[in-house]
């Protein structure tokens, strides 16, 4: 009984300090508190980065999400929110095609601004792909030179 309640009591530890990780960033972004705290410059911590293939990043936070099992990827705009402009809309596209597993359900993205307002983002891949298209024809057109 006592081997029970020392598992309890551990388990309950790790779960408490999961949780806790990232707390100030969870309470700016918006993200619930059960979701996994991996890393982010948001608040004056390191950054993460994130690679795939020829592509790496930065996101400004990101998280996993113990019940859905995904990836979500926030970015912090300090301006007042009007809408999700392209740029940023492209912006979290990039970071959510970078982290899309087959294994895994698809990337969650927020955007939230300096108001207090978040906007969850869905990953396009035929954006991605466009993306990831514009960067060849990037490269192509440097080659000229």
């Amino acid at each position: 009984m006592l081997l029970i309640i020392q598992i309890f009591l551990v388990f309950s530890i790790v779960v408490i300090v999961l949780i806790a990780k990232g707390y100030s960033v969870k309470r700016k972004l918006q993200v619930p508190l059960y979701y996994l705290f991996l890393g982010g410059d948001v608040g004056g911590r390191k950054p993460i980065k994130i690679e795939n293939k020829n592509l790496v990043g930065m996101p400004d936070a990101l998280f996993f999400n113990l019940l859905k099992l995904r990836f979500v990827v926030c970015e912090f705009k300090s301006r007042n929110y009007t809408g999700v402009n392209l740029y940023e809309r492209a912006q979290i596209t990039l970071y959510m095609g970078m982290l899309n597993k087959w294994y895994l359900p698809a990337p969650q993205g927020i955007v939230a601004y300096g108001n207090g307002f978040a906007v969850r983002v869905r990953f396009n891949i035929s954006l991605f792909n466009e993306i990831c298209g514009l960067r060849k024809q990037c490269l192509v057109e440097l080659g000229k030179f």
